[in-house]
């Protein structure tokens, strides 16, 4: 059953990345104006349904997706900069408490009879 599992989410994983491409858009937008001079010569009704129903269900959301997947890797990378950024800033303190406690030591120690 894991396996099956498995291989359902990469098929999904490669379907959602291919359709979510700016190629998809591209390819969804010549299949879309195939259908265009049939939709404009009959009227204002069939243009609207094939806007609608056709280009933007097919080119918009290929082009939606793909947006969605620039923003995903733009969080991902100021994501992983924060990260970094925090990390760094762990060190320095941890510097310092090191640095505060050794002197808490030198003053407070014994001193010696």
């Amino acid at each position: 059953m894991d396996r099956i599992r498995a291989f359902n989410e990469r098929l999904a994983d490669w379907i959602t990345a291919a359709l979510s491409s700016m190629w998809a858009a591209y390819l969804f937008t010549g299949l879309a104006l195939v259908s265009l001079p049939q939709a404009l010569a009959g009227g204002i009704a069939p243009t609207v349904t094939w806007t609608a129903q056709t280009f933007i269900q097919l080119v918009a959301l290929a082009v939606l997706g793909a947006g969605q997947d620039k923003q995903t890797r733009r969080w991902a990378a100021t994501l992983r900069e924060t990260h970094d950024a925090v990390l760094q800033q762990l060190e320095g303190v941890t510097e310092l408490v090191a640095a505060l406690h050794a002197k808490h030591d030198a003053v407070h120690s014994p001193e010696p009879s």
